[in-house]
């Protein structure tokens, strides 16, 4: 992708959306204890749901920035490709050759360091990678804590550069979700979340 370099979005302010849950939590208080459970409780369960609904919708800027868009493209598309590198990989790699196209890879860490020669074929065929976590965690993703988000999206970050020899600047949520916990890391390790 000739532009990306200019596209970049790293978080600047990963725990901007602290202050608002503390806010809204302190008005739950206030209702419940002037109004009662009545209106307490719609109240509360009414926030929860302002903080958890971003995590399941992959586009959602609430947690960390995301590029979901190419500023100016015209007829330019970026191709991105999730969960490999796996069986299909080099068939995906040849009919890319056919059509003289680049695509960016989002690979996981476990799975590039089990090929790593795949990993060298799509680098030398000129295409570019992503970190798409180091284990793909697709069922619990949405809910990992501060630690294992760091070990899962650091953990990637190191087994691609290991393998590749570059460190990757795009970063993929599993499944698109991202929870309170990525970007910080993101930010520590300069990554751009794309969508």
């Amino acid at each position: 992708m000739s532009n990306a370099g200019t596209l970049h979005r790293i978080p600047a302010r990963p725990w901007r959306w602290l202050p608002w849950l503390v806010a809204s939590q302190l008005v739950v208080i206030l209702v419940w204890a002037l109004d009662g459970w009545q209106w307490g409780l719609p109240l509360m369960v009414a926030s929860h749901a302002l903080f958890m609904v971003p995590v399941f919708l992959p586009n959602s800027r609430f947690y960390a920035p995301v590029l979901s868009r190419l500023p100016e493209a015209g007829n330019t598309v970026w191709l991105t490709i999730d969960d490999g590198p796996g069986p299909e990989t080099r068939a995906v790699l040849d009919l890319l050759d056919r059509h003289q196209a680049r695509a960016t890879f989002f690979l996981v860490g476990e799975r590039a360091l089990a090929q790593p020669e795949l990993v060298q074929e799509i680098l030398r065929r000129g295409h570019d990678l992503g970190n798409h976590s180091h284990s793909h965690p697709q069922a619990r993703f949405w809910r990992l804590g501060p630690v294992a988000m760091r070990a899962e999206i650091e953990g990637c970050q190191h087994a691609l550069q290991a393998v590749s020899g570059q460190p990757v600047r795009w970063y993929r949520s599993v499944v698109g979700m991202t929870n309170p916990f990525v970007a910080p890391v993101l930010q520590r390790l300069g990554l751009v979340r794309v969508g």
